[in-house]
């Protein structure tokens, strides 16, 4: 099993949370995966992101609100490559480990949260995010 076919369950969730928004449709930022003049790499899928995380490939930075209940993963990408990993995930041929994928889609999900409690103001635990 790819990791391809993992990810259609967590593309499940994130339609749930984040709306079908995620997925490109049109709006004003970019959906798809980026390199940005800091030598980052983004990307609003929470699928993608997952992947990348768990092969190790690119640094996780931070999750940022870009919008009402969306959220962009951005990663260091000094390298330039975000888009060859991207490609890779698309084609489902990043190979990862399946307790990676679920360590980093617990890890993802948080800060996801995290991003997303912290514009509202939500208290977690006690302590405003």
């Amino acid at each position: 099993m790819s990791i391809s076919d993992v990810m259609k369950g967590y593309e499940d969730y994130a339609d749930a949370h984040l709306g079908r928004e995620w997925r490109g449709l049109p709006s004003q930022r970019q959906h798809q995966g980026h390199m940005s003049a800091t030598h980052t790499f983004s990307t609003e899928r929470l699928p993608l992101a997952i992947g990348i995380h768990a092969s190790g490939r690119l640094r996780f930075l931070r999750c940022e609100q870009v919008g009402p209940n969306r959220v962009e993963f951005v990663f260091d990408d000094r390298e330039g490559h975000g888009s060859e990993v991207e490609l890779a995930f698309d084609r489902g041929t990043l190979t990862v480990v399946a307790s990676q994928v679920f360590a980093s889609q617990k890890f993802l999900r948080r800060q996801m949260s995290a991003a997303l409690d912290q514009k509202t103001g939500e208290m977690k635990h006690g302590y405003k995010r």
